[in-house]
């Protein structure tokens, strides 16, 4: 049975207002203003920011649609600037139908407030390669995610 974390980013996310300082040996470099500048100016739309009801709508959504297609959704992280999903299935679907489903969901869901881009991208994958891996994720890689988060065990919290 696959099971998968799946990421998507919010558009605009990989800009953020403040890029990271990086160094490099014992050299600290300025963060890189012109290079924040030039991801911003072909934007179309602004960068998206999920607030607390679009992040509550982004977990209802992930649920709705995961039931609807058969999948199994075991825990969401949701945050400010995008989701994250461990789904499973058991048929022989390939992950990229099933990430691509839940991609247009999640859009249609956001979109009902009108046009725009709300997602960067399809969205990215990690295989959850073992049990110990799975819990590895749900129960620390996920909780640390600031916002709504929702798994089987506990349900909806924040």
């Amino acid at each position: 049975m696959p099971c998968y974390l799946f990421s998507w980013h919010g558009y605009g996310a990989w800009a953020t207002e403040r890029p990271p300082v990086a160094a490099v040996g014992r050299q600290l470099l300025l963060p890189d203003q012109v290079v924040r500048d030039r991801y911003r100016e072909p934007a179309a739309d602004p960068a998206a920011c999920f607030d607390d009801a679009a992040q509550r709508a982004l977990i209802d959504q992930l649920q709705a649609a995961a039931a609807a297609d058969g999948l199994r959704l075991h825990a969401v992280a949701a945050e400010p600037t995008g989701v994250h999903a461990v789904v499973s299935w058991g048929d022989p679907r390939p992950e990229g139908q099933v990430r691509r489903g839940l991609h247009d969901a999640l859009a249609a869901r956001l979109n009902t407030g009108g046009e725009r881009v709300w997602l960067s991208h399809r969205g990215r994958r990690r295989r959850i390669e073992d049990r110990t891996h799975f819990q590895h994720v749900t129960e620390r890689i996920l909780p640390r995610h600031p916002g709504w988060r929702w798994d089987e065990r506990r349900g909806l919290q924040r």
